[in-house]
């Protein structure tokens, strides 16, 4: 008989309360890591949650469920309160260790998403008890302090710790204990000079039950952009380009699903030129609703220059057979294929947007071909996939 496998998995995304009208103390994140292993149940799943308890949301993307097994685990969201905590405050440092060692008993793996401190510390202690842990990268963090959200001394701080943890981090990778899950191309090639127990991997959220289809309505002019509404994301990029598009065609519709720092603007520039019809700006959606917005639109227009690994909006526009417009960024080359189930865009230029767009408008024969070659993408793209692949990684030992 075999027995369960038994999962920490360490979410360093930040969680806080969330309102409710039924509980106002539910916990909740932004951001969508939970959501993979919901649903999945051939291992036993406790979860240690990087929380503030500080702050609330009103929106969020996942949560903790009533039946879920979680412990809370606060420093860990934050690398400079979690360092602090952990290098300068010996009483913080003992609660740290001590709370670690209490989720650590009992546990065959500890995933660990993303670089991060905490997951450093914690993969470290899973280690020297003997214990397998999958380390998930989902993203290209060794650029990480090229974010533009840090200037002057802030992004001096921000590259020599980011040096510190990848040097830690590529240590930990390449032990004999650990597998290491990548979704970014350059990273990718680096782990598997130094572990060959390293893969390729997407944490899909696309549902076995969405009905795949092959066809689109024959006019094929429904825009949708799903992210965060920032400039490294592209949604500016977005709506320029398709109010030149709107000039030629008024049925054109383009669907924005996010939040960020642009939404105000967007909103505004919605209001002042009177296209309420034309362009839907929807906030944060949640997932479970998605697939209704998906279904109504022809393409994902994605020009994005974040630091990606392969985007999850890909994968689940392939899944309603849309065509996603994306700049080449992180792996995407490593899954899709330009003019057959995908379209790259040249730069991230308002210019190039246009020109991709009637380019696969005007051309109705590579349209249908491309749709057939999403349709047959459908069984490799799912979240069952991805978790049965897991399955049998953590079935080895």
């Amino acid at each position: 008989m075999q027995f369960m496998k038994k999962i920490l998995i360490f979410l360093d995304e930040e969680f806080a309360n969330i309102d409710s009208k039924i509980n106002n103390k539910i916990i909740g994140s932004k951001y969508s890591a939970k959501l993979f292993f919901d649903g999945w149940n051939k291992v036993e799943k406790k979860y240690l949650i990087s929380y503030n308890p500080s702050k609330h949301f009103d929106s969020y993307s996942s949560k903790i469920n009533a039946d879920d097994n979680f412990d809370l685990f606060e420093f860990a969201g934050n690398i400079q309160k979690f360092l602090k905590s952990y290098y300068f405050s010996i009483q913080k440092r003992r609660r740290i260790i001590k709370k670690i060692e209490e989720n650590l008993v009992d546990i065959d793996y500890v995933w660990i998403r993303q670089l991060s401190s905490a997951g450093i510390v914690l993969a470290e202690m899973a280690i020297e008890k003997n214990i397998q842990v999958i380390f998930h990268f989902a993203g290209e963090c060794e650029d990480g302090w090229k974010n533009k959200k840090f200037k002057g001394l802030k992004k001096l701080i921000a590259y020599i710790i980011n040096k510190i943890l990848i040097m830690k981090v590529l240590k930990i990778a390449k032990n004999s204990l650990v597998t290491n899950l990548c979704t970014a191309k350059k990273l990718l090639y680096k782990l598997r000079k130094i572990n060959k127990n390293t893969h390729f991997f997407v944490d899909s959220l696309v549902k076995d039950t969405i009905n795949f289809t092959q066809s689109k309505q024959s006019k094929r002019n429904r825009f949708i952009f799903v992210g965060h509404l920032t400039d490294e994301k592209g949604v500016m990029t977005v709506f320029e380009a398709f109010l030149t598009i709107l000039k030629s065609d008024m049925t054109s519709k383009l669907t924005i699903i996010g939040v960020g720092k642009n939404f105000d603007k967007i909103k505004n520039k919605i209001q002042e030129l009177n296209i309420k019809d034309s362009v839907s700006l929807m906030g944060l959606v949640p997932n479970v609703k998605m697939s209704d917005f998906y279904s109504n639109h022809d393409y994902l227009l994605m020009p994005t220059t974040y630091n990606e690994g392969f985007p999850r909006v890909i994968l689940e526009s392939w899944a309603h057979n849309i065509i996603p417009i994306v700049t080449n960024v992180g792996a995407i080359s490593m899954l899709a294929k330009d003019n057959t189930d995908i379209l790259l865009l040249k730069d991230d230029s308002v210019f190039s947007m246009i020109q991709k767009i009637q380019f696969i408008q005007e051309n109705d024969k590579l349209d249908e071909e491309m749709r057939k070659n999403i349709f047959a993408l459908k069984k490799t793209i799912t979240q069952s996939h991805f978790q049965d692949f897991i399955y049998k990684l953590v079935n080895k030992h």
